[in-house]
């Protein structure tokens, strides 16, 4: 169970971040102020980070998704089967063993008759 939490977890992250890039490294040397030191800022001309890639394919015109939906479906299906099947199991066993105690109650107070009765034709047949 805790495979399929994971897959689910990490499925939807791999395809969100699926799409982006790293931030690009700068090329040229950062730009300095009046003082002559270093900027802090991004200059505006720099593309922003993680900005979708070309390279790359969006998540509506590749399989990726759809084969980790069907998969994800199929997974969830075959562990829905599974826990049902061994509920009705589990269900049938304890009806049988049940089933099993009731027997055993009845021969128990069969044989319990069978004793009393053989005690009273032993204490009626002894003249004591």
């Amino acid at each position: 169970m805790a495979f399929f939490i994971v897959f689910l977890v990490s499925g939807p992250l791999y395809l969100a971040t699926a799409t982006r890039k790293a931030p690009a490294a700068h090329s040229s040397p950062p730009p300095y102020a009046e003082n002559g030191g270093p900027t802090h800022h991004r200059p505006p001309e720099d593309p922003l980070p993680y900005a979708p890639s070309e390279h790359i394919k969006p998540a509506s015109s590749s399989p990726v998704p759809l084969i980790s939906l069907a998969t994800m479906l199929i997974s969830f299906m075959g562990t829905v089967s599974t826990m049902y099947f061994s509920w009705r199991t589990d269900r049938r066993t304890a009806r049988e063993s049940d089933l099993k105690v009731i027997q055993m109650q009845q021969q128990i107070v069969e044989l319990q008759t069978k004793l009393i009765s053989g005690q009273n034709a032993v204490s009626s047949s002894d003249p004591s």
